[in-house]
C-alpha cells in the first residue's frame, strides 16, 4: 500500500498527525488513532456543512452549489420513492435537505448528532433527532447519508441499524469520497478528503461492494459526484499553501473529472443500494 500516504496532518483544526491503516478485507483505509474526544476536532462555527450564511466568496459559492445539488437530491428521491413515503436523512447537518423533502410532501426525518447543527436546523423550521433510537419503530423507503459514513467510527453497526430500518425494496443512498481517485493520488497527504480525524474511514468502490454483500444489499448504481472534485481540490490547494487555491482547485478538479471518466474513479461517488424483496 505504498501508493497511499501513511501519515496525514489535520489541516483544519489541531494540526496533529494521524496514520492511515489499510484494511484488506473491506478495501478501506482507517484513521489511527481515533480520538475518544472527537467533538473537539469539529470547529462548529467554521464547519461549512452546518452553516446557513454566505460570508465570503467560497461560502457564497458553496451555498449556490448546495442549492443546486439540493434540487438534484430531490430529483433522485423522486425517481426512487413515491411521494409521501417516509424517508430519512442520516447526518442531516443543518436540516437543509430535510426541509426540501418536507416541502415536496415526503414524510421526512433527519438524524444529526451535533447539537450545534440541530440548532441551525431551526432556521428551516425543522426538528432533527439526535439518534436513531428517537425514531422508534419507524421504517423508511429511502435513507440517505451524504458524506456521513466516513465520519462514523462504528460504521458497520450503524449500517446494520439503517438496513433494518429500510423497507423491502427500499434504497440506501451513500455519498462518499474515493481514495482511489486521481486527485487523491495527485495531492497525496494533502488531499483534503482524508480530513483526519473527522473522517474515521476512507472508502473505495470495492469497499461498498464488500459491505453490500455483508448486509444483503444490491448495488444498483454508482454515479460520479462532479462538484466534489472542485471543492476538494480547492481545499487541498489550501493545505499545500497555494497562493491561488480557488483557481488551481478549479483546474485540478476539472482534470480529475476528465481522468475519472476514463478510469471510472472520481473524487466522490454516489452509491444507490437496494434492500431485496423478502430480505431477512
Amino acid at each position: 500500500m505504498s501508493r497511499f500516504p501513511k501519515k496525514i496532518k489535520d489541516f483544519s483544526c489541531s494540526f496533529e498527525d494521524f496514520n492511515l491503516e489499510y484494511d484488506a478485507h473491506y478495501k478501506l483505509l482507517k484513521t489511527t488513532p481515533l480520538p475518544s474526544d472527537i467533538e473537539k476536532y469539529y470547529p462548529e462555527e467554521d464547519y461549512i456543512s452546518h452553516q446557513n450564511d454566505s460570508k465570503g466568496l467560497v461560502s457564497s459559492v458553496y451555498q449556490i452549489v448546495k442549492n443546486y445539488t439540493g434540487s438534484r437530491k430531490i430529483k433522485l428521491f423522486r425517481k426512487l420513492v413515491k411521494p409521501s413515503a417516509a424517508v430519512l436523512d442520516y447526518g442531516a447537518g443543518n436540516g437543509f435537505l430535510v426541509s426540501k423533502l418536507k416541502e415536496q410532501n415526503w414524510n421526512a426525518f433527519g438524524v444529526e448528532p451535533s447539537s450545534y447543527a440541530r440548532k441551525q436546523a431551526e432556521y428551516f423550521n425543522v426538528k432533527l433527532y439526535s439518534s436513531l433510537k428517537e425514531l422508534g419503530d419507524q421504517n423508511f423507503s429511502a435513507i440517505s447519508l451524504w458524506h456521513v459514513l466516513e465520519h462514523i467510527p462504528n460504521y458497520r453497526e450503524v449500517l446494520k441499524q439503517l438496513t433494518a430500518l429500510l423497507e423491502e425494496e427500499g434504497y440506501l443512498i451513500l455519498a462518499l469520497p474515493n481514495y482511489n481517485s486521481w486527485d487523491a493520488s495527485y495531492y497525496n497527504s494533502f488531499w483534503a478528503a482524508y480530513d483526519v480525524p473527522r473522517h474515521a474511514y476512507h472508502f473505495s468502490k470495492e469497499s461498498i461492494h464488500v459491505l453490500s454483500q455483508e448486509f444483503n444489499l444490491k448495488v444498483r448504481k454508482i454515479k460520479p459526484m462532479l462538484f466534489d472534485s472542485f471543492y476538494v481540490s480547492y481545499l487541498s490547494e489550501k493545505n499545500k499553501g497555494s497562493k491561488i487555491p480557488f483557481i488551481k482547485g478549479i483546474l485540478i478538479g476539472f482534470l480529475s473529472n476528465c481522468i475519472g471518466f476514463f478510469k471510472k474513479e472520481h473524487s466522490s461517488h454516489l452509491y444507490l443500494l437496494q434492500k431485496p424483496k423478502n430480505a431477512k
